[in-house]
């Protein structure tokens, strides 16, 4: 391996360590609302297993709640988008 690899393999695991520090999703799993907490501005993306968007809109800093009352009882993903880069997480509705 050249340096040049290790060196951008570390940096994807310290930019996904300050995301994960930065961002949070809970309940876990949710119902009727799903609470997104983070520190700087940016978007999210719900996605289904299959990949379709079904959800996106904009968070700011703080905690944002998206109500996901209408999705079914399934597994999500949610994508969120900063100037720090992307973190996606897999959720449970119930």
């Amino acid at each position: 391996m050249q340096g040049g690899c290790v060196s951008e393999i570390v940096t994807i695991y310290i930019l996904k360590f300050l995301l994960n520090n930065d961002i949070q999703i809970f309940p876990n799993p949710a119902s009727i609302v799903l609470n997104i907490t983070v520190e700087e501005v940016g978007v999210y993306e719900i996605f289904d297993i299959t990949g379709k968007k079904l959800l996106f809109g904009s968070v700011f800093a703080g905690i944002n709640e998206i109500d996901v009352n209408n999705l079914q009882p399934a597994c999500y993903f949610i994508k969120i988008i900063n100037r720090s880069g992307s973190l996606v997480e897999k959720w449970v509705k119930e």
